[in-house]
């Protein structure tokens, strides 16, 4: 089983200061070192744990060491945004299920949008 872990509980991993629920969190740690579980993290994770070291005060090379750390510990970051395959795909299944006279109507509502709008625009930058 893959669990997806954030930077709430990739902190406590590292550092229990000032933090709830550490005995969960070391759980999950356990069980990914026991061979029960994978724990991976995305990519957004690595950032997010850099931030929070650093806010706990953490010297810059401590939070670099154990940005390397996590990543011994659960890998490369899942990327979160699709790849370009993923993207088509999804572009491709929505397109054939929405019809095209709703985008088309999406278009002319943004436009009178905008119309509906510049003038006020205008009336504020000239003020």
């Amino acid at each position: 089983m893959i669990l997806v872990c954030d930077a709430s509980v990739v902190v406590k991993w590292f550092d229990a200061r000032c933090e709830s629920e550490v005995a969960e969190a070391r759980r999950i740690l356990n069980a990914h070192r026991a061979g029960a579980l994978r724990a991976r993290v995305l990519d957004l994770t690595y950032y997010e744990f850099g931030n929070a070291l650093t806010h706990k005060g953490w010297q810059r090379r401590d939070v670099t060491a154990q940005l390397d750390d996590l990543e011994l510990v659960c890998g490369e970051g899942l990327p979160l945004t699709p790849g370009a395959r993923a993207l088509a795909a999804a572009y491709a299944a929505a397109a054939a299920r929405e019809p095209r006279r709703s985008t088309q109507r999406s278009r002319r509502s943004i436009t009178s949008t905008a119309r509906s709008t510049s003038g006020s625009v205008s009336a504020m930058t000239s003020a």
